[in-house]
């Protein structure tokens, strides 16, 4: 999370940025949909904070790595 305040008092938030990094095999519509309701619905933080700030939220979905097998590493 990375945010940016006014300069003046009360130095209130003016923008939130937000990147979600996920690892394994994630529906990437799945996690737009968690994180829309997330957002729009079940955080109350979010709630107040967005009256004066922008928020921009982005996810990265790791792909989990294969281990080689026993036959493949001789």
């Amino acid at each position: 999370i990375r945010a940016e305040q006014q300069d003046h008092p009360p130095k209130v938030f003016t923008r939130v940025e937000t990147k979600h990094y996920l690892r394994g095999e994630i529906d990437p519509e799945a996690v737009k949909a968690a994180i829309h309701l997330s957002e729009s619905k079940y955080c109350s933080i979010g709630a107040m904070i967005s009256k004066t700030a922008r928020f921009e939220t982005t996810f990265e979905i790791i792909p989990e790595a294969v281990p080689e097998s026993k036959s493949e590493a001789a």
